[in-house]
């Protein structure tokens, strides 16, 4: 269900000359899930955007699961949840499988640093607290009940207004609402539980100097 959106100052046409006020090129960059067959946006920076200042092996990011056995009730006690330094250090894993991992997060400060999950996309559904996601797309400001879904790729990083507590879901496919909930076209239908009106779009914002570390997943 993709739809238009735009930030700031863009040429008229794609893939054309972009010049600054000083008579200096835009770096024009086309980021897309699955090449050029699939969702894609244009995003233009003032300077290359894969520069890289320093890397570090951080270890593997994986999970490692008990043995399956034997079908049991589960009862997870959530709300005691260990309270963690930010959203992303903070994030425990519960349940998984190859096609999605769920988990939970209760941070009580804004990350440091910029994150980048380059093989899966996130949805993060915010339990309780509030704050504002920040990445190369813009600013989302987000409170409790919301549904922060970020696109495997997307640069981001969250600014907490207060403690947060969060349902995390993993997943390596696109996240897209059900096609019984769409017409032909895309649009949402009557009986969907939710309508284009409730989706909240980016704003404007200005990176900051201090978060220059980028970690990867």
């Amino acid at each position: 269900m993709p739809f238009y959106h735009k930030l700031g100052k863009v040429p008229h046409k794609r893939h054309t000359q972009f010049k600054k006020a000083d008579g200096k090129l835009y770096r024009e960059e086309v980021m897309g899930l699955e090449g050029f067959s699939s969702i894609q946006s244009i995003l233009y920076h003032h300077f290359l955007p894969p520069r890289v200042k320093m890397t570090e092996d951080l270890g593997s990011a994986k999970p490692e699961y008990v043995d399956f056995g034997p079908i049991r009730h589960r009862a997870f006690r959530t709300d005691q949840t260990p309270l963690g330094p930010d959203p992303v250090s903070a994030r425990i894993p519960l349940l998984g499988n190859n096609d999605v991992i769920l988990g939970v997060s209760r941070a009580k400060d804004s990350m440091g640093y910029f994150y980048r999950n380059s093989q899966a996309y996130e949805t993060w559904w915010v339990h309780d607290g509030s704050g504002t996601l920040k990445s190369q797309f813009g600013n989302l400001p987000f409170r409790k009940g919301d549904y922060i879904v970020i696109p495997f790729g997307v640069t981001w990083q969250m600014e907490l207004s207060e403690e947060c507590k969060f349902f995390t879901i993993e997943n390596p496919s696109q996240i897209e609402p059900p096609k019984r909930y769409r017409n032909n076209y895309g649009q949402l239908l009557e009986h969907a539980p939710y309508c284009e009106r409730d989706i909240r779009l980016l704003k404007n914002w200005k990176p900051t100097p201090s978060a220059e570390i980028l970690k990867c997943a």
